[in-house]
């Protein structure tokens, strides 16, 4: 895993980093001028964040007023950036098509990122892979030169796209010069969220790199928690609001995470530890067999024959159509086809 030091925050090493986005939320944290000033609201957020242990922040800059144009944004980034000695700041302008809260078109996409990584505030870029390749390729190589990280993203809101179809997706925005392919899909259910995860296990270690993957929606919480295992380098959470479906609180999600990544390096310091059975636990297999007084002629069928079965209130045996009819609906006081109740 092509690991790379941000601020003195380590990406793609050890457990996943955690990130907040900062942004305004609405027309009610929208200052005016007898408020604080865009600059210092976002800050009193990012520093908050920082505070509660994020690793890094997200300025979310869709959330911006309108009338912020490219250099007034770049200005905003400095200033936040200054502000964070220690935690990488990544610019991510989300456009409506990628579930953000405006539209920009691509021409002024552009401007608006390059701009930022001129600026030298910004630690890493997100780059939407929807902008197209030839976009996405040149704001990657602009953020190089400027030595700025870049995570080149995609999302889908309307499900979870089939495995193999995940796994190149990830493969081709490593092609466009990303240090961290981010892929986040919709869980429409739990099988969407271990697929997922397995098209992380895959991309990673085809690749060879760090990347950024979840499965968005209360289906999808373990891929937000379990990066250090399939290769995801970091995970968005909610401080207060949550910026997309099923982020984790930041508190409990870096519990999830430190204790993980405990177990998880208790067993790469002592792989025998794994096979170790804890004590009065009845030990099985071919090791075993040595300290076992059985006898020697007896074969495994002759030692596992099933034990009397018990009295039980319903015979096991009935297939499970059998066991399955349906009630007589005349007794109930609905009727179970209608969706009414739902």
């Amino acid at each position: 895993m092509r690991a790379f030091d941000v601020k003195g925050c380590v990406i793609g090493a050890g457990r996943p980093k955690t990130i907040v986005s900062v942004m305004l939320r609405d027309e009610r944290d929208r200052p005016d001028k007898d408020h604080q000033s865009v600059a210092q609201r976002l800050v009193a957020q990012a520093l908050a964040a920082v505070a509660a242990g994020s690793d890094c922040i997200e300025l979310r800059a869709d959330s911006l007023p309108e009338s912020y144009d490219a250099a007034a944004v770049a200005e905003l980034v400095r200033e936040l950036g200054a502000a964070l000695p220690h935690a990488p700041l990544i610019f991510t302008f989300r456009t409506k098509g990628q579930g953000g809260l405006r539209e920009l078109a691509t021409d002024k996409y552009v401007e608006l990122n390059r701009a930022v990584i001129a600026c030298g505030g910004a630690d890493l870029v997100d780059v939407e892979a929807t902008v197209g390749d030839q976009a996405a390729r040149g704001l990657v190589e602009c953020a190089r030169s400027r030595g700025v990280r870049t995570i080149v993203s995609y999302h889908d809101f309307a499900g979870t796209p089939p495995t193999e179809h995940m796994v190149d997706r990830l493969a081709h925005m490593a092609r466009l010069g990303a240090d961290l392919p981010k892929l986040a899909a919709m869980a429409l259910d739990r099988l969407d969220a271990l697929r997922l995860m397995e098209a992380t296990v895959r991309a990673h270690d085809a690749l060879g790199m760090p990347m950024i993957t979840m499965a968005m929606g209360g289906d999808g919480v373990l891929t937000r928690l379990a990066g250090q295992m399939t290769g995801s380098a970091m995970t968005f959470c909610a401080l207060g609001t949550a910026s997309a479906p099923g982020q984790v609180e930041l508190g409990l999600a870096t519990r999830c995470l430190d204790d993980l990544d405990e177990a998880l390096g208790a067993f790469s310091r002592s792989p025998e530890a794994a096979r170790v059975p804890a004590a009065g636990v009845v030990t099985t297999g071919a090791s075993a067999s040595a300290s076992l007084p059985l006898d020697s002629r007896s074969t495994p069928l002759q030692e596992a024959k099933a034990p009397g079965r018990p009295t039980l209130p319903f015979d096991p045996q009935i297939t499970l159509a059998q066991d399955a009819k349906a009630p007589d609906r005349s007794s109930l006081p609905f009727d179970p086809r209608s969706k009414s109740h739902a």
